[in-house]
C-alpha cells in the first residue's frame, strides 16, 4: 500500500484516497494514512485488498500423561486457506542461462511447504509458473519536474563505505541527477532478521526502507535507458531475495486523488454455499446425525426442565404436608440422583426397568434403588401429585411419579437419557456444587 495515500480521520476507507505528494495539506482536515492491504489493478479499475486472516491457539501433548504440556501454549496467525497470490520471478539474461532459469520456474509447477510451523500443517500451497507478459516502462516523463518511485519490496541500500544506510540518495538509486525531495518523501524504516531454513539460524540483520514507502526526487530531465533498465532489475541489496523492487512514475500515483472500484473486497460477505441435494456420502451423513443428535439433546433438556419443577411442586407438597422443617427433608440425597443418572447412562429400556424397580433382580444386581420398599427416600413418604391419566391430583410414593413420567406419560425414545438428564438438573438445582448451599425452596 503506497504511504502517500491518506483518507479523512473521521470514518472509514472511503471510494477516494487522497495523495498527498501533489497536496492537500495543510486544509484544516486530520487525515489518517491508509495501510493494511494491498492495491490490485484489475478489470474494473484500481482495488483495496486485505487478505483474510485467521488466528488459532493450541497446545503441545505430553507424552506420559497424553494431556496438554504446562507452558506449551502457542498462537498461530496465518493467512486463511483458499488465498491466491501473485509473484515475478526476474532474472538478468546476460547471467542465468536458459536452461537453469527454466529450471526454477518448474519447482514452482508443484505443491509447496512455505512460511512456518509447516510441521503443524500450515503453508501448504500448490503453485503455478506461467510466462510473465508485463512490458518495461521506458521514456517515462516526470510531473512537473518530479519523479516518483513506489517500492514494492523493502530496500536495503549501502554507503559509499559499504555501511548499511537508510538515506535513499539519488546516487544510491542508481539516478545519474535529481535531487530527494524530504518533504514530499513518505517513508517507514524497519529491521529485522530473515531466517535460514537451511542453516537453521538467523541471517544477517536487514536495515531496510519499508515496502510501500514513496520516494520524490526533482529531475527536470527523462530517465534514459540504463537508467530504466537498473530500476526496473532492482536496486540495492538482497535482490536475489525478492528486495530493491521500484515502479517508476505508477500511473496511480501520478494525480492527486486515487478512486477505488470498491474501498475493501476482502470484507464483502462470501456468497451462500449451495445446499446439497440429499444426505450423501459418510461426512455428510456424519454430519446430518450430528445435527439431529443435537435437537434431541436440546428436547431431553427441555423435557428434564419440566419435570424438575413437577418434581419440586411434588416436594414442597410433601414438606407442607408432614411439616417438615426444610425442602431437602422430602428430597432424596445427592447421591442417590447421581447413582440415577449413573444408571440412565448406562442401561437399555428393558434392563433400566429392572434396576430401577425390581427389588430382586434375577441376575442378582442388588436392590433397585426405586423397589417398593417404604424405607427408601423415593417411598417413606406419600406425596400429591398431579401425574396421572386423567392429570388429577392423585397420592402415592415418589417413586410412582417417577414410573409414570419415564414410562407411562408417553412414549420416550431413550427412557436412560432422559432418566439421566432430570437426574442431573435435579442434583444442580437442588445441592450447590461450588459452596455445599443447597436450594431450599
Amino acid at each position: 500500500m503506497p504511504l502517500s495515500l491518506y483518507s479523512p480521520k473521521t470514518g472509514q476507507v472511503g471510494q477516494t484516497l487522497s495523495n498527498l505528494i501533489w497536496g492537500g495539506r495543510g486544509q484544516g482536515v486530520q487525515w489518517k494514512q491508509s495501510r493494511g492491504g494491498w492495491l490490485c489493478r484489475t478489470k474494473r479499475g484500481m482495488e483495496l485488498v486485505r487478505p483474510t486472516r485467521n488466528y488459532r491457539l493450541k497446545s503441545a501433548i505430553a507424552a506420559g500423561s497424553n494431556m496438554a504440556a504446562a507452558g506449551q501454549l502457542f498462537g498461530y496467525q496465518a493467512l486463511a486457506r483458499g488465498t491466491r497470490l501473485r509473484a515475478e520471478i526476474h532474472a538478468d539474461d546476460d547471467a542465468v542461462p536458459d536452461v537453469l532459469f527454466d529450471k526454477v520456474c518448474a519447482v514452482f509447477n508443484a505443491r509447496l511447504s512455505l512460511g512456518r510451523s509447516r510441521s503443524a500443517q500450515y503453508g501448504q500451497v500448490s503453485g503455478q509458473c506461467s510466462a510473465n507478459t508485463a512490458e518495461t516502462q521506458h521514456g517515462i516523463a516526470p510531473r512537473k519536474g518530479y519523479f516518483v518511485l513506489l517500492l514494492q519490496s523493502d530496500l536495503c541500500l549501502r554507503d559509499e563505505f559499504g555501511f548499511p544506510s537508510l538515506e535513499p540518495l539519488t546516487s544510491r538509486l542508481g539516478l545519474e541527477q535529481g535531487e530527494l525531495q524530504r518533504d514530499l518523501c513518505h517513508i517507514r524504516f524497519r529491521r529485522y532478521s530473515p531466517y535460514n531454513v537451511k542453516r537453521c539460524l538467523p541471517d544477517q540483520e536487514r536495515q531496510v526502507l519499508a515496502a510501500g514507502s514513496v520516494l520524490v526526487v526533482k529531475r527536470d530531465a527523462p530517465l534514459d535507458k540504463s537508467e530504466l533498465d537498473n530500476l526496473n532489475k532492482g536496486i540495492g541489496e538482497y535482490r536475489e531475495a525478492g528486495l530493491g523492487q521500484v515502479l517508476v512514475n505508477p500511473d496511480f500515483l501520478m494525480q492527486d486523488t486515487l478512486n477505488l472500484s470498491h474501498p475493501d473486497i476482502a470484507h464483502q460477505a462470501p456468497p451462500p454455499a449451495p445446499a446439497p441435494d440429499s444426505w450423501s456420502g459418510d461426512m455428510l451423513s456424519w454430519l446430518d446425525n450430528r445435527r439431529q443428535g443435537a435437537s434431541k439433546h436440546s428436547r431431553r433438556e427441555s423435557w428434564a426442565q419440566e419435570r424438575y419443577r413437577e418434581l419440586k411442586n411434588c416436594l414442597e407438597a410433601t414438606q407442607r404436608l408432614y411439616g417438615l422443617a426444610g425442602l431437602l427433608e422430602a428430597a432424596p440425597g445427592a447421591t442417590q440422583f447421581g447413582a440415577l443418572e449413573t444408571l440412565g447412562k448406562e442401561r437399555g429400556h428393558a434392563l433400566l426397568w429392572s434396576d430401577l424397580f425390581v427389588p430382586n433382580d434375577p441376575a442378582d444386581r442388588g436392590q433397585g434403588p426405586l423397589a417398593a420398599d417404604e424405607s427408601t427416600d423415593w417411598g417413606r413418604f406419600t406425596v400429591w401429585t398431579t401425574a396421572g391419566p386423567d392429570k388429577a391430583s392423585c397420592r402415592g410414593p415418589l417413586r410412582d411419579w417417577l414410573k409414570y413420567v419415564l414410562f407411562d406419560a408417553g412414549p420416550l425414545d431413550n427412557p436412560g437419557m432422559h432418566l439421566a438428564q432430570l437426574a442431573d438438573v435435579a442434583r444442580k438445582q437442588l445441592f450447590s456444587n461450588d459452596k455445599g448451599k443447597r436450594d431450599a425452596g
